[in-house]
């Protein structure tokens, strides 16, 4: 005898009913639901997701092959292979979106304020922009292909960076990708101004006035080399205080000095004639 449900005969489990109804009894939901695809009336087949027993067998086909469109892969989960239900699941359909150009993508991710362009999109750490022109393909045969934000920008509005340079940001702002707001500059240039532009120590000592000492064409912190020398003085003043003492403790002693006193190693020469017997 099956299931006192309309249209269902599982084997009953409890009050008439089968295992799946009386857990929805138990706990008060109705006890048949529509199928939940769109525009279908029918009754479901199978829960989770309910659906009538016509669309249960679109979504697990007999042969084992994956539903969605020219896909002859094997289906993993509802009908679909693994790539096909991970798509439906985070996209919401089946197809890819057409792939936009390079060019495209990048300003989608750029905010234009009235001073700089400002990237929104993934950055290195430092706060400079990375935009990835290509991505790595799933299976990691095609190799992904990355650059900075403001050398893409400078190259698309401008032309080829010249060789040896790097791009210095005049307005200090990282992330800004306006070409007119960096500088094509040697290396050792641009490491040149970002010395400049420092305005505090890492002590937070103020670079201004007579707190600086240039040394090889380079701003040194004078407060800071102050306090390295104080500190240099009283290490070099402290080990000779304990060389002090430890002279005055081996003068002071009334030990005798054996073999390991001499650097050699050698013991203590005998008294007397060498080999008077």
């Amino acid at each position: 005898m099956g299931c006192s449900v309309e249209g269902c005969d599982t084997q009953i489990y409890g009050r008439g009913m089968c295992l799946k109804h009386y857990t929805r009894a138990r706990r008060g939901k109705p006890l048949s639901q529509e199928c939940s695809v769109d525009g279908c009336n029918e009754m479901e087949f199978r829960l989770h997701p309910p659906l009538c027993e016509a669309h249960y067998a679109e979504e697990h086909p007999v042969d084992g092959v994956c539903r969605a469109p020219g896909c002859t892969r094997e289906y993993a989960k509802r009908g679909l292979c693994t790539t096909h239900f991970y798509r439906l699941y985070e996209q919401g359909r089946l197809t890819l979106l057409p792939k936009l150009p390079p060019e495209e993508r990048f300003w989608a991710m750029v905010t234009k304020t009235d001073d700089c362009w400002l990237w929104t999109g993934g950055n290195d750490g430092r706060g400079y922009g990375r935009f990835e022109i290509r991505r790595r393909s799933y299976d990691g045969t095609i190799p992904a292909i990355t650059r900075m934000a403001h050398r893409y920008a400078y190259e698309l509005l401008v032309g080829p960076i010249p060789d040896g340079c790097e791009l210095d940001h005049v307005c200090e702002v990282r992330n800004c990708v306006r070409p007119d707001h960096v500088d094509p500059v040697t290396k050792q240039e641009h490491a040149r101004r970002t010395r400049m532009r420092k305005t505090h120590c890492k002590r937070g000592h103020e670079l201004a006035g007579d707190n600086v000492v240039i040394v090889n064409g380079a701003r040194h912190c004078l407060s800071c080399r102050k306090i390295h020398n104080a500190k240099k003085t009283e290490k070099r003043r402290a080990l000779r205080r304990e060389m002090d003492s430890g002279s005055d403790d081996s003068h002071g002693s009334t030990q005798p000095i054996g073999p390991s006193s001499f650097g050699n190693g050698l013991p203590l020469p005998l008294t007397g004639t060498v080999g008077g017997m």
